[in-house]
């Protein structure tokens, strides 16, 4: 494969959205096996500023933020090749995730229920998402209480 028919599809690849660099590399490798050219490749594409860690990860962050917490899109960003320094600049504060969190409980199951089997699976349900288990207490707390965020001062 030439040289342009590798930026070729590379192009194509992110016209269709962010790719992370480490996730562009692999997708490219299946049709390439010259690793020097793909590289060569990925650093014009990188020089030129139509390929970024940095916009691949608040693109990631930005359309799945709403449903997962820090822990799993970090995770996720880490999977797809991004270092832990960018992915940190992009994750959400602690503030946004408790509220994410709540939102999320509120549109899964619409009414609490008190009872602890039902407290274990909200936990878990929320811990799967990606929040942290102190984003989770917290945020069970505030929804089985019935309080709203601003009432509740340590939030």
């Amino acid at each position: 494969m030439s040289r342009d028919e590798v930026m070729l599809r590379a192009m194509n690849l992110l016209a269709r959205r962010e790719h992370s660099r480490t996730e562009l590399r692999r997708k490219l490798a299946v049709h390439c096996e010259d690793a020097d050219l793909i590289e060569d490749v990925l650093q014009e594409l990188h020089r030129r500023h139509l390929q970024s860690d940095e916009r691949f990860s608040e693109s990631l962050i930005n359309s799945k933020a709403k449903n997962y917490g820090s822990l799993r899109l970090a995770e996720e960003l880490r999977r797809k090749g991004v270092d832990s320094a960018t992915a940190a600049a992009y994750l959400p504060d602690t503030d946004s995730e408790r509220q994410r969190a709540l939102a999320v409980l509120q549109k899964k199951f619409r009414q609490p229920e008190n009872t602890l089997a039902m407290k274990q699976k909200y936990y878990r349900f929320l811990a799967y998402r990606g929040f942290s288990a102190d984003v989770v207490s917290r945020s069970l707390k505030v929804w089985l209480s019935g309080d709203s965020i601003d009432e509740d001062n340590d939030w």
